[in-house]
């Protein structure tokens, strides 16, 4: 269970090296401050990022 985290972070950090974003929205995060996860969930779908590679990918021309 330990190292989960260290596998996690490492995927995490792979990503962003990629240039691609993350979020963690944890289980326990949603049982107790659902709302607020979701609204980050939802401001994310709305940033310029996510609106350009919405774009890339229905034109065909993303990774």
């Amino acid at each position: 269970m330990g190292l989960a985290k260290v596998v996690d972070a490492l995927r995490d950090n792979d990503l962003v090296v990629r240039g691609e974003r993350v979020l963690r929205v944890h289980v326990l995060g949603l049982r107790v401050a659902e709302d607020a996860f979701m609204d980050q969930v939802a401001a994310a779908l709305r940033s310029p990022w996510a609106q350009a590679n919405l774009a890339a990918h229905r034109s065909g021309s993303a990774d």
